[in-house]
Formats: structure tokens, sequence, C-alpha cells
């Protein structure tokens, strides 16, 4: 069976000013970022424009960068959530794909005069490239008669012979199908209504209008324009709310409070709220799972000896001490006594 992966593609130096790649490593990790481009690679390389996703292509995404495989699947949901892939495409299809891949794609097998295989689900992004390049042609077209045209107002003669080599005639041909190259246009973008090619500045295309991310109708005041949250944005908001978040974390411990002990529960909370060195997520937050009730239960195990009910609690490394918890949280621990109670 022959493959219809390519084997080079085209990759820009500034990806990494995309807003979208920005928003992923934000939200999770650099890691994050690795495991996208290590997908791209084996989606080109495989099947050309697009990657079925298998529990098979997870296990061999985690185990190639030494990840786990639930970390791989978040990466490809968040993936999908800032428009890096399709998310109806990854809904319906169970694949990953999206405009950009399907560009490439095509432009590679136009070098290497092969034709592309691409499935029915991606024929739509297929269409809006051809009528992309059609509209390259067009500028190329005109740009050849705007020279001839210069070249026919130098014949001093008026002879009908231009300078370089080309008759009235031969203009005369290349103006009609010009126009009709124009119609052929006009037609199949007024069949697709709802994705016509939008042009910026002097006639320059934007390529896959629809990959681009949308606002939030929601979120859109009246008579403003919903603009993008940066990376650094994001961080001071992350910064700002952490307080609340460490509240609320508190807060889902409270219950168990009278059944591991206050001096557990302290401990418990002291680790998992340790905040990161950019100060935007504590520790509970920067894990790929999370049941505080199967953590405690873990916790409880590994330390039954020195949070025994009965007996009187032993001193733990790198946890701390009653009054420098109630100063770093605001009294937290005085809180957890009064639980108690």
């Amino acid at each position: 069976m022959k493959k219809s992966g390519i084997p080079y593609y085209i990759r820009e130096t500034n990806r990494y000013d995309d807003e979208r790649i920005a928003k992923l490593i934000a939200r999770m990790n650099a890691s994050a970022a690795a495991v996208y481009d290590y997908l791209l690679e084996k989606a080109f390389k495989e099947e050309g424009c697009c990657l079925e996703i298998t529990a098979d292509v997870v296990f061999s995404v985690a185990q190639a960068l030494r990840l786990r495989e639930s970390f791989v699947e978040e990466v490809i949901s968040q993936c999908c959530n800032v428009g890096l892939f399709d998310k109806d495409v990854h809904a319906n299809g169970g694949m990953i794909a999206s405009a950009t891949m399907v560009e490439k794609y095509l432009h590679t097998c136009r070098k290497m005069k092969r034709a592309p295989k691409i499935p029915e689900i991606l024929q739509k992004f297929a269409k809006n490239s051809e009528n992309s390049r059609n509209s390259e042609k067009i500028r190329e077209k005109q740009v050849k008669i705007r020279e001839n045209s210069e070249k026919f107002a130098k014949n001093e003669n008026n002879s009908g012979i231009l300078v370089g080599g080309i008759n009235k005639e031969e203009m005369s041909r290349t103006l009609k199908e010009e126009k009709n190259i124009k119609e052929k246009i006009k037609i199949g973008i007024s069949d697709k209504k709802e994705n016509p090619i939008k042009f910026l500045g002097d006639g320059e295309p934007l390529l896959f209008p629809e990959s681009q991310p949308q606002p939030n109708p929601e979120k859109k005041a009246v008579g403003t324009t919903a603009k993008a949250e940066t990376a650094a944005e994001m961080k001071a908001r992350l910064e700002k709310n952490r307080k609340a978040r460490e509240d609320a974390f508190y807060n889902t411990l409270v219950p168990f409070v009278e059944v591991y002990g206050k001096e557990m529960i302290r401990s418990f909370y002291d680790y998992w709220s340790e905040p990161n060195k950019s100060g935007t997520k504590m520790r509970f937050e920067m894990q790929p799972t999370w049941d505080v009730k199967r953590r405690l239960v873990t916790w409880s195990n590994r330390n039954s000896q020195s949070y025994g009910r009965s007996s009187t609690s032993t001193s733990q490394p790198n946890v701390s001490s009653d009054n420098e918890s109630g100063k770093r949280y605001g009294g937290i621990s005085e809180l957890i006594g009064q639980a108690i109670v």
C-alpha cells in the first residue's frame, strides 16, 4: 500500500509568535509545545495532512517524549481549544487536522508533482486552498498585463509591435483570459457564501479565515471589540486571583479534618498549595489528574505512623509550623482548628 505521507513541509521561523501556541504553553507548560510539534511531524510523515488519534498513537508519543499518556491526551484537547487543531474534525472524525496542515500538505505535493490524498472531512480546507492559489495566479496575470501596457505606451510609432515582442492581438488574448479566470473565481466563491476569500490591503488574500480564533459572542460587550488575552495578561490574572484559589482549595479539605486530623490536613495543604516560580499556579493545579479524596487516602497511608489519631505526631521535614502556616495563609490553621470543634 502506497503511503500518503510527505518527506518534508514548510516550517515558519516565527511560528512561536503565534498567540495560540503561547496560550498552550501558558495553560500547561513547555512540554505541551513539544507534544504539538511531535504530532505535526508524525501526521505529515505517516498520513499527510491529518493523524488518526488512537491509543497506540498516544502511547508512542508518550514513550518518545518520556511523558504520561494522560498528559498527551490533555495536550491534544488544549490544542483543539486554542485553535491549533480543528475541534469539529477531532470530535467527529477522531483525528487531528487543520486548514494550515492541509495547505502545507498540498504545497509539498505540488512541489513533488504528486497527487494528494485528502479525506472527505477535510475537503473544505482543500477548496479554500485552491481558491487562494487561483487568486495568486490572477495577481501574477495583472502584473504581467501592467508591464505589457507600459511597454505598449512607450511604442512611439504605435505600429502594434511592443518592445517585449508582444503584439496587440496577444495582449487582447491575455486580457480575455484574465477575465475568464476572474469569472470562474467569482462563481466558486458565490457557491460557498459562508466562507468567502477575504482580502487585506492591496489584494493580499487572507488564507483560511475559518482557522482564525473567533471571539465569543457571549463575552462580547455591545459597541466593543473582543480582544484575545495575551500570555502576560493571563499571568497577571492568575497571580491576582491565586489567593481566592487557595481559599477554594482549603474549603475542599475542611470536610476531611474530622477524619484525618488537623495536623495531617495542614501538612497536606502546605505541600499541595505551594506556588510555582512564576506564582501563577499551585502544585496541585499542575497535576494532570486530581481527586482530593483519593489523594488524602494515599497521603494518610504513606504517613500512617506520623499522623495517628491517638499518638503524638512527630515533626515532618519540609512542613511549615503552626505559626508559619498561619502567617502564610492568613489564619487558615485557626480555621482548621475551629472546624474540628
